[in-house]
């Protein structure tokens, strides 16, 4: 049977087939505080001596938030967790 827009009709559920239809993509990433090798190890160092890491660190360390960091340094909340996380971890 052919739907009112002209697309073959899917009988055993009662609608339209849509050849439109998006099928949703799963992102897989990787975890950042599993480390494989020493040399990931030295970029997470190399990345907490930066200049704007550790001023991060610093106004962590004050009790401001992730929002208000973010406005300051102009960047994402996510770099500020990132860091906080790679001092904790």
């Amino acid at each position: 049977m052919v739907s009112w827009f002209g697309l073959p009709e899917d009988t055993a559920l009662g609608r339209s087939a849509n050849p439109f239809r998006i099928t949703p993509m799963v992102k897989v990433w990787p975890d950042v505080n599993a480390y494989s090798s020493s040399a990931d190890l030295m970029d997470a160092a190399q990345f907490l001596q930066k200049e704007k890491s550790q001023k991060i660190i610093d106004y962590l360390k004050k009790g401001y938030t992730h929002n208000e960091i973010s406005k300051i340094f102009r960047c994402s909340p996510s770099t500020i967790q990132k860091v906080k996380g790679m001092v904790e971890g």
